[in-house]
């Protein structure tokens, strides 16, 4: 019988890096069953034996993609979740997702969970926008540097802001609303490799709120493959920002 029956729990040897700069080791399973991606790790570092087994739970409505990524010699299990909030418990998440080291051997196994999830996500309806990845310019003299997600709920612009020091894993989460109706102007700028989505408000409470330095307005940086996407939001916040402002 295949790997990627649905009907059969995929298990997968995976560790995960970037764990407090290194100082941690996490190895354990990673599987998926019951609409419920399941990680069941144990922890160990210099001068501290084995942890007891912990787990992490990520339902199937919280995640907004699975990637396999690889080469000869190395495999990654990539989860994207729709909401930084739903992997804020996960030890060494990295940026705007989770990152698993695929032990030698399971390639074909991570490829089998990540189809399962494919297949799970066709058949039930879409709940909620995508959060869309981004990134702000570095503070603190590049000792700190800023993440997250936005995303558009129909009634307010969302941030998901996370703040750490650089090359670190631990991550300070804030989640900023603001109305379309306070908003002065939102464009998306092109660039080659990272468009620039330029937000300016028509007060500073927003810039304020928002980690770093911002004179204007914020400029999020984000990734060219997002740019329907973010055209898509940039639309739709207009509009409703037009029809706030007729109200």
């Amino acid at each position: 019988m295949p790997l990627s029956n649905p009907n059969v729990a995929v298990s997968v040897e995976v560790s995960v890096a970037e764990v407090m700069r290194g100082i941690f080791e996490i190895e354990g399973l990673l599987s998926f069953e019951d609409e419920m991606v399941t990680f069941e790790y144990q922890a160990t570092g210099l001068r501290m034996k084995r942890s007891g087994i912990q787990i992490f739970q990520l339902p199937l409505d919280a995640i907004q993609d699975v990637k396999v990524k690889g080469r000869a010699f190395w495999t990654r299990l990539v989860v994207h979740p729709k909401r930084l909030a739903s992997i804020e418990d996960m030890p060494g998440q990295s940026r705007n997702r989770i990152v698993f080291r695929v032990k030698s051997g399971y390639r074909k196994r991570a490829l089998a969970l990540a189809s399962q999830i494919h297949g799970s996500q066709s058949q039930k309806p879409v709940k909620g926008p995508d959060s869309i990845p981004f990134e702000l310019p570095e503070i603190d003299l590049g000792l700190r540097e800023v993440t997250g997600g936005v995303y558009f709920d129909g009634e307010f612009l969302v941030f998901e802001v996370q703040t750490g020091f650089a090359g670190g894993s631990d991550k300070d989460l804030q989640v900023i609303k603001v109305e379309p109706a306070a908003l002065a102007a939102i464009r998306l700028e092109h660039g080659s490799f990272k468009d620039q989505l330029y937000i300016q408000p028509k007060k500073r409470d927003l810039l304020v709120a928002m980690p770093g330095k911002h004179r204007e307005a914020l400029m999020l940086k984000i990734p060219t493959r997002y740019r329907q996407a973010v055209e898509e939001l940039v639309e739709a916040v207009t509009l409703q920002g037009l029809l706030g402002h007729d109200a």
